[in-house]
């Protein structure tokens, strides 16, 4: 993910915009927010004696994902609608508490008019049914030429997309935002959907990190910078404004943690859930106990 990469990481102002609640029920929920933690993918050759002991097969690698990680962002849907079979063995490896979060394919999002895909969207959405309840969200990436004078054709996509599934999207046009807030009425007409704008938290465009609220259901995009010290002072801050989100009625909480090599995106979830598990505001589960790197596999 190299959208709004930036180097060096001086001179940033990494503050969180102030939130902005456009959500119809806004009512305390008396049980805590389920947080979901993962990375945009389930495995990287780097995770291998860290995340994965030495010697284990490509095929369990899901598996052992998920027992680690509650969430996934799925983002090899961008570039093909996997076939149902490929789906369901998906869903057969991961316990019930694991979600996939979809990334819709470019074909819908970048290579023509939204409107024009529909039919590639009818047969993703045919496709993900086969994860049932580990289907988290489906997330729309709109590419950085899409701006407000194509807000009509973004309704229709929307209003066309079944309202039994959870949608988030993410803006990338600087014309969506002013002074890093997302434009308000458009947003009001997202609440009314009851559909997510996904805040993506990068260094180069600190605009698309707002704090729009539009749905009980939130997705968040931490681009970091390789464990460098402002990584963790931007999840502190994080982790301030999950409590808030808690504190306000919101019910889920998906966060994705990309970082330039995914290497290190497992440590600093690691260090995110550390910061959340003793507090009764949130509801997560993470397990991660790196392997020595010099244990050997079993013949056997």
């Amino acid at each position: 993910m190299d959208f709004g990469k930036l180097s060096p990481h001086t001179g940033i102002d990494f503050s969180l915009a102030m939130t902005s609640d456009f959500r119809r029920n806004r009512g305390k929920i008396n049980r805590p927010m389920q947080v979901y933690l993962g990375c945009p993918v389930w495995q990287h050759p780097t995770w291998m004696g860290r995340v994965f002991l030495p010697g284990t097969p490509s095929r369990e690698f899901l598996s052992v994902y998920s027992r680690m990680f509650n969430a996934v962002e799925v983002n090899a849907t961008f570039y093909k609608i996997p076939d149902p079979t490929s789906v369901e063995r998906w869903a057969d490896q991961v316990p019930d508490d694991f979600r996939f979060v979809v990334k819709i394919p470019r074909q819908i999002s970048h290579d023509a008019a939204i409107s024009a895909g529909m039919g590639a969207l009818r047969a993703l959405i045919e496709s993900v049914a086969h994860f049932g309840a580990k289907l988290g969200m489906i997330f729309l990436q709109l590419p950085p030429y899409f701006g407000p004078d194509d807000r009509r054709e973004l309704a229709a996509f929307c209003r066309q997309f079944p309202e039994s599934l959870k949608l988030a999207i993410e803006f990338r046009d600087p014309r969506w935002f002013e002074r890093r807030e997302f434009n308000p009425r458009t947003a009001e007409w997202f609440a009314e959907k009851n559909i997510s704008l996904v805040i993506t938290d990068t260094a180069g465009r600190r605009d698309v990190s707002h704090g729009v609220v539009t749905s009980p259901t939130m997705m968040v995009r931490f681009l970091g910078n390789e464990l460098h010290p402002t990584d963790y002072d931007r999840a502190r801050a994080w982790i301030d404004r999950l409590g808030e989100w808690a504190e306000s009625g919101v019910r889920e909480t998906y966060f994705f943690m990309h970082q330039p090599n995914e290497e290190t995106a497992p440590d600093l979830v690691a260090w995110i859930y550390d910061q959340l598990k003793s507090d009764p505001r949130f509801a997560v589960r993470f397990q991660w106990t790196p392997a020595p790197v010099d244990v050997q596999p079993s013949l056997f």
